[in-house]
């Protein structure tokens, strides 16, 4: 069976598949992110139309448009780009790999990572069942650190270790995963989409 990112490798095991119930546009990097692009766009603006006013050469008018360009991005684009990539996400456990596999305007890209090259997964964001699972210490510096880095369209200049975006039942994808690192059988396996407990398959066999 084919599953998000190909194929999977014989004898892999699917643990749980996923994809964001929520899709924020903002995150903790924005409370540095936003003010910034604010002031940004609205010098780049002041820019453009001084020049205009004075009729500047045309250079002075380019120059300032890509600045305008670039400001209306970090204010307005860069989160309808964040949007649309939890949009097109969808995530996949096994008992080797955790996978992203992204959708925007029609193309696809896939991250895939093995659990044992993972930090231990930590939840943050939590609302009710619903939480973003991430690898490692997050703190609010690294957070400011990774919007940052956010280019066109949602790819980053340096990935950090994949993130599942405001999954359900986080929790229990969260012990899914610490129980493969440790060595252990998970105690089930799970799709995001089951309706409820008795859906869920038991998955102690090899």
């Amino acid at each position: 069976m084919t599953y998000v990112g190909g194929d999977l490798y014989e004898g892999e095991r699917v643990l749980w598949t996923g994809s964001p119930s929520r899709y924020p546009i903002f995150n903790r990097g924005d409370i540095f992110l936003v003010p910034f692009s604010i002031v940004w766009c609205g010098f780049a603006i002041f820019w453009e139309t001084t020049a205009a006013r004075t009729g500047a050469p045309p250079f002075f008018l380019l120059f300032g448009g890509f600045f305008v360009l670039a400001g209306l991005y970090l204010v307005v684009g860069r989160l309808i780009a964040r949007y649309l990539f939890l949009l097109g996400s969808d995530y996949l456990v096994t008992d080797r790999r955790v996978t992203v596999s992204t959708i925007v305007l029609g193309r696809r890209r896939v991250r895939s990572v093995y659990l044992k090259d993972l930090p231990p997964p930590m939840i943050s964001a939590e609302r009710g069942p619903v939480g973003t699972i991430k690898f490692g210490d997050s703190t609010f510096v690294s957070e400011i650190i990774a919007a940052r880095r956010e280019g066109f369209l949602g790819r980053r200049t340096v990935a950090p270790w994949p993130t599942l975006v405001q999954v359900h039942s986080a929790r229990e994808v969260r012990d899914i995963i610490a129980a493969i690192q440790a060595g252990r059988v998970p105690p089930r396996t799970w799709r995001d989409d089951l309706a409820d407990e008795d859906d869920y398959a038991e998955d102690h066999e090899d």
